[in-house]
C-alpha cells in the first residue's frame, strides 16, 4: 500500500514538474521539442495519408493575407502580411470522407451533425470543428493549414499551423505543432 502511495506520488510529481517546465519554454525551446514535419491525416476517411509541406504544395494553394492571430484581449500574438496555405475542407475531400448513409432507414441520408474534425497538435494542444460547419459554412472556406508565411516557410510552431482567418478572437483556433487531423463521429 505504501509503495503505492509512493508511485502515485512521484508520478503526479513529475507529471507536475512536466507541465511547468512546459509553461517556462522560450518558443524556440517549444519548437525544437514539438517541431513535426508532416501531419498523419486518419479517421472516417478512404485513403488515410500523411501531409507534408511538398504534399500541400500539390494541392490548390491559397495566398491571402494581411491577418493577424490576435487573442481575447485584443493581443496580437502573430502578424502575417502573406501566408499560403491549403482549405482543411479541401485535405478531407480529398482524403474521401466517409459518412455512414441512413438512407435504408428513410431518414436523413447522412447524420452529419454526427461527425467532427479534430487537430491534435504535439504538445496535446487540440481543435475541433463540426464537419458541418466545415463543409457547409464560411468557416470551411476561411480555414487553412498554412506552409508559408511573409514570404518564408513556417518554423515558428512547427512546419505547418491551422487557423480560421474569420473568427472575432483568431488565437484560439490557431493550432501549431499540428499532428493529426482525424474525421470522426460522436
Amino acid at each position: 500500500m505504501k509503495e503505492t502511495i509512493l508511485s502515485a506520488l512521484f508520478l503526479f510529481s513529475t507529471l507536475s514538474l512536466f507541465a511547468q517546465c512546459d509553461e517556462t519554454l522560450t518558443e524556440g525551446e517549444k519548437n525544437s521539442i514539438y517541431n513535426i514535419d508532416r501531419i498523419e491525416v486518419k479517421g472516417l476517411i478512404d485513403r488515410p495519408t500523411t501531409l507534408t509541406v511538398d504534399s500541400l504544395k500539390k494541392m490548390k494553394v491559397y495566398t491571402g493575407g494581411p491577418f493577424q492571430v490576435k487573442s481575447k484581449t485584443g493581443e496580437v500574438k502573430k502578424d502575417l502580411k502573406s501566408f499560403k496555405g491549403v482549405l482543411l475542407k479541401d485535405i478531407l475531400t480529398r482524403s474521401g470522407i466517409k459518412l455512414e448513409s441512413k438512407a435504408a432507414a428513410g431518414t436523413y441520408p447522412f447524420e452529419k451533425g454526427s461527425y467532427y474534425v479534430l487537430l491534435t497538435a504535439t504538445n496535446g494542444y487540440r481543435l475541433m470543428f463540426t464537419y458541418n460547419e466545415l463543409m457547409l459554412t464560411d468557416v470551411g472556406e476561411n480555414t487553412y493549414i498554412v506552409f508559408e508565411e511573409n514570404g518564408k516557410e513556417v518554423s515558428d510552431g512547427g512546419k505547418m499551423f491551422g487557423f480560421c482567418i474569420t473568427d472575432r478572437v483568431t488565437g484560439a483556433r490557431n493550432i501549431k505543432w499540428i499532428k493529426t487531423i482525424e474525421l470522426a463521429k460522436l
